[in-house]
C-alpha cells in the first residue's frame, strides 16, 4: 500500500545526504583555491621554475661564448657587451672581435629577462676602461687588485619564488627560502656607468660578492633591505 510518510522520509533522507556532499565539494574546492595562491607551490613554482632555468640557462650560454672569445685571443678586461657600440672593447679592433653580442665576437644573442622575473633587465658588470676598479667575487680567481676581476651578469629585483627556484636550479639547496637566502653585508653596487672603487676584494668591497662563498653564481639578498639578486660569473681572472 502507498505510504505517503515513508516517501517524504526517504526523500528528506537524500536531500540531506546531497546537501552533504555538496558541502564536502565546497571544502575540497576552497582547500583547493587557498593551496594554489600560497607562494612556492601548485603552478606558482613551476612558472618560477620555468623563469629561473630561462635565466640561468640564458647565463650560462653567454659564459660559453666568452670562453670560446677567450681561448682565441680575447681580453677579459675588453670585453663588450653593448651591441650598437660599432668601436668593440678596443679602440684598434675594428672588427668587434671584443663584442659578445657580434658575429665578429662571441655571436651570442641577448635576451631579455621572463615578465614574471621581477627583473627589468640584465646588467653586464665589465671591466672595460674601469682601470683597476670593478668587481669580484671573493676567492674565486685571484683577487688581486684589478688583475683579479671578474666579469658578470647581473639581475636584481627577482622574485622570492624566482630566487629559491634559481638556487635550487644551480645546486645551492641550502639557500633556498627566504630565510636561508645569503644576505651580503656591503651591498655590491650594480652600475655598470659607476664601478666601484680600486682596491682589493673584502667583505666591506662595494663591488664584491662575498656572502655565497667562493660560488661562480648564486641568488642573493643584496644587503639587509636590498633586492634579491642573482649574478653569474661569465669570466674569471
Amino acid at each position: 500500500m502507498f505510504n505517503m510518510k515513508e516517501l517524504m522520509k526517504e526523500t528528506r533522507g537524500n536531500a540531506l545526504f546531497l546537501i552533504l556532499i555538496a558541502v564536502a565539494l565546497f571544502a575540497a574546492l576552497s582547500y583547493a583555491i587557498t593551496q594554489s595562491g600560497r607562494g612556492g607551490s601548485g603552478i606558482d613554482r613551476e612558472q618560477a621554475a620555468i623563469a629561473a632555468a630561462e635565466m640561468t640557462q640564458y647565463a650560462a650560454g653567454l659564459r660559453t661564448a666568452v670562453m670560446r672569445m677567450t681561448i682565441t685571443g680575447a681580453n677579459e678586461n675588453t670585453l663588450d657587451f653593448d651591441p650598437t657600440d660599432n668601436e668593440g672593447g678596443s679602440p684598434t679592433d675594428t672588427v668587434d672581435t671584443d663584442d659578445v653580442f657580434l658575429a665578429e665576437g662571441g655571436g651570442a644573442i641577448q635576451q631579455d629577462p621572463p615578465n614574471n622575473s621581477g627583473a627589468t633587465d640584465y646588467v653586464y658588470l665589465d671591466a672595460r676602461g674601469a682601470s683597476n676598479a670593478g668587481w669580484y667575487v671573493l676567492g674565486l680567481g685571484s683577487d688581486g687588485v684589478g688583475t683579479g676581476r671578474e666579469v658578470l651578469l647581473v639581475a636584481s629585483g627577482l622574485d622570492q619564488n624566482i630566487c629559491d627556484e634559481i638556487n635550487r636550479g644551480l645546486g645551492l639547496t641550502d639557500f633556498v627560502g627566504a630565510a636561508n637566502t645569503p644576505v651580503e653585508g656591503t651591498a655590491v653596487v650594480i652600475d655598470p656607468e659607476s664601478p666601484p672603487a680600486s682596491g682589493a676584494p673584502t667583505t666591506t668591497h662595494t663591488g664584491t660578492f662575498d656572502i655565497a662563498g667562493v660560488e661562480p653564481y648564486a641568488c642573493v639578498r643584496n644587503a639587509a633591505a636590498g633586492d634579491l639578486v642573482y649574478y653569474h660569473v661569465l669570466a674569471t681572472q
